[in-house]
């Protein structure tokens, strides 16, 4: 490590410089230039202290290739070789007035001696010493040459800066995990936190869980898959579990160079899952020569828990926080509770607590008002353990709009949240959401752009980036991002609602409709797409088929309360303004995010032109 690498200043080509410096100087001297008795005494060394004078290891090193060590292990970053290329310049004047020929000569020289007998090696030992000196001149220049060859190749070698981390596989022979499918929890928990600790690094960018779980049970070249997400480097595991033992196998692969770069296998306990996840990352780091700063170093050997017992627990957490159900969020509250009883600083796992609490209040499962409030609970817990988390912040910044219609407090949250953490996709997209709701659409699309680069698979991220486009009435594009969607997941109901409000907005009233009712047919329990139906019905004049959907949603209790915008909608279209604006008054009452997006959907022009609509807006911090 160089000095400023130590103190966690950035770090550049220089520091590689200095590094090479260490093992140029061990080349000759056979030791650390800043060795002393124990690491701590290395280190103060390395800050402080000048290089160990090479002739106390007896090592014979000119005064030229001595100031070009001295230059390259200088403390100031400005003294030391600026590039690479002006460090091989130097080195390969180095050699003097030696030829190819020397070289060659060299060459086999060290080959006679290496075949010679013991006898003849005694002749040899009595060879006078300017003939001794002529040989290590020699030997010293193809050192040299051989150096100055390997060190245009390990800095000129391109650092990979994009990396895809793929499910690993679970496998196990042992019947009882086999009949449990949730133990995946350990192979899925190992993948997302392996995903969360890269993504962090400065100089990396990662792919985001939703993206990559695409992938999970398919057999698909590694190849491809890193083409299709446009990463240089893909990282592959399998765990097999025996009992309480675990052995992880993991590859490193560069997909465009088609050759494997890393592999290893990991002995270890369910109860070190933890420990060996931050070595695969630390190893990860390495391999793919990423130039990392201080922070950097700092995430990679950062510990949220020192439970094993907490964080498997928060791992189960997140597995069934996954599944997106309402049993699964439930499960996922009770392991997230057993996570904090096993280490009450957990902050991760209150963190895991505000996510169960917020998404069952935005999937209907439960009353925002009620979620929003435990969730801001368990969020303040968890940034009172530890400030740092951009995905605390994150959280916060949703509840706050929320639940307190504090959209600068929420924003401030997410910028927070993107300070700690640029590279967070899901910052990036609610908050490219909040922007949109605001009507500062330019901003919006920067966001959420940001967010599909980190995160291209993300069914959400698709979704809204066509709802942004929508919104701006850049019709064609948001039809084109719609059919883009449907190519990750031809079976997402919500996108044939959108693509039926862009041929509504258009005019293309029967297109929309046919859309709708081969929808409707695959998926007859998928309300907003029955309410869209509806809403399709009444634009064409069909006023008994809107009103027998809105009947039907009524009396069959399918009325659902956290689509309180597309009822108001299908009421406004069938005349009934008063009970359309009674549905969004309660609802804004009931803090129901939809509700703010009345300010820009483009539906709802009309609507817009009633006072009280305005004086909603106002209410829950927006103006028209």
């Amino acid at each position: 490590m160089s000095p400023e690498q130590l103190q966690g200043e950035p770090l550049d080509a220089r520091s590689d410089i200095f590094s090479l410096g260490v093992t140029f100087y061990e080349m000759l001297a056979g030791k650390h230039p800043f060795h002393d008795k124990s690491a701590a005494g290395t280190l103060s060394r390395i800050m402080l202290a000048d290089p160990i004078p090479t002739e106390q290891f007896n090592a014979q090193v000119s005064p030229e290739l001595q100031a070009l060590l001295s230059k390259m292990l200088s403390k100031d970053k400005a003294a030391r070789y600026q590039s690479a290329e002006h460090l091989l310049t130097d080195l390969r004047h180095l050699p003097g007035k030696l030829t190819a020929n020397d070289a060659q000569a060299a060459v086999k020289r060290i080959k006679e001696v290496s075949a010679i007998t013991p006898k003849e090696n005694l002749a040899g030992r009595i060879l006078n010493k300017a003939q001794r000196n002529k040989w290590a001149v020699l030997g010293s220049a193809l050192a040299i040459i051989l150096f100055g060859v390997v060190t245009s190749r390990w800095l000129s070698a391109e650092h990979l800066d994009s990396l895809a981390v793929l499910p690993f596989s679970y496998v196990s022979s042992d019947p009882q995990f086999m009949a449990n499918p949730d133990r995946e929890y350990l192979s899925d928990g190992l993948t997302e936190s392996i995903i969360n600790n890269l993504s962090q690094l400065a100089n990396l960018k990662v792919i985001a869980r939703s993206s990559v779980f695409r992938y999970k049970g398919k057999d698909i070249d590694v190849r491809a898959i890193g083409r299709e997400l446009n990463v240089r480097a893909v990282l592959t595991g399998q765990i097999i579990q025996a009992g309480d033992e675990l052995t992880i196998n993991v590859e490193l692969m560069d997909v465009q160079g088609n050759r494997s770069i890393w592999g290893d296998r990991y002995q270890r306990k369910t109860a070190d899952i933890q420990t060996v996840q931050k070595e695969i990352a630390r190893n990860v780091s390495e391999k793919m020569r990423l130039k990392l700063t201080g922070a950097d170093q700092t995430q990679l050997a950062k510990t949220y828990t020192e439970s094993g017992e907490a964080y498997e627990a928060y791992l189960k957490g997140r597995y069934h926080w996954n599944k997106r159900t309402n049993e699964g969020f439930k499960q996922a509250t009770n392991f997230f509770q057993e996570a904090i009883v096993k280490d009450p600083t957990y902050a991760l796992a209150y963190t895991g607590l505000a996510d169960c609490y917020t998404l069952r209040s935005d999937y209907g499962f439960l009353a925002p008002k009620e979620g929003y409030a435990l969730a801001k609970g368990a969020v303040t817990l968890a940034l009172k353990y530890d400030e740092s988390l951009a995905e605390a912040h994150t959280s916060l910044a949703s509840i706050k709009a929320v639940s307190d219609w504090d959209w600068q407090g929420a924003e401030n949250e997410y910028r927070k949240a993107l300070e700690l953490n640029p590279k967070y996709p899901t910052a990036h997209h609610w908050y490219a959401a909040q922007l949109l709701i605001e009507g500062r659409l330019d901003q919006a699309l920067q966001e959420i752009k940001e967010a599909q680069q980190l995160d291209p698979l993300s069914l959400g991220i698709n979704k809204d980036f066509a709802v942004i486009l929508l919104y701006a009435r850049d019709y064609d594009k948001a039809l084109e991002q719609c059919r883009k969607t449907l190519e990750i997941e031809p079976h997402f109901g919500a996108m044939f609602t959108y693509i039926a409000q862009i041929y509504e907005l258009q005019q293309k009233y029967p297109e929309a409709t046919a859309e709708l009712e081969k929808a409707h047919a695959s998926a007859p329990d998928d309300v907003e797409i029955t309410y869209a139906l509806g809403q399709a019905y009444a634009l064409m004049g069909k006023k008994d088929e809107a009103l027998k959907i809105s009947n039907e949603l009524n009396q069959m209790g399918k009325q659902d309360v956290y689509l309180p915008k597309e009822a108001a909608y299908l009421y406004t279209l069938l005349g009934e303004k008063e009970q359309a604006i009674a549905i969004l008054q309660k609802a804004a009452e009931n803090h129901y995010m939809s509700v703010a997006e009345l300010k820009m959907d483009p539906r709802l022009t009309e609507l817009r032109k009633d006072a009280r609509i305005g004086e909603l807006l106002q209410k829950i911090g927006l103006s028209l």
